[in-house]
């Protein structure tokens, strides 16, 4: 029994905003990461103080720990 790829319009529609959102909100993280960045840098904070922050933030908040911070819990250079 062979079966149909097609998808009704509804579908697609549903999908391509799905989609959209996604991006939105993978360029708003961005954003919210380089705002972060940039406030820290102009309170001139150290590489320690800015993983101290992050070490001390309280479990609910809000994003994820920047990539400078993330790349060093690794091991990597950023």
């Amino acid at each position: 029994m062979k079966t149909s790829t097609r998808y009704s319009p509804e579908f697609r529609k549903r999908a391509v905003r799905l989609v959209r959102e996604h991006a939105r909100a993978a360029r708003l993280r961005t954003l919210e990461h380089r705002i972060a960045d940039l406030v820290n840098q102009a309170y001139g904070l150290a590489d320690d103080d800015i993983d101290l922050l992050w070490r001390t933030a309280p479990p609910r908040m809000p994003g994820s720990t920047p990539a400078a911070s993330r790349s060093q819990q690794k091991g990597i250079a950023a």
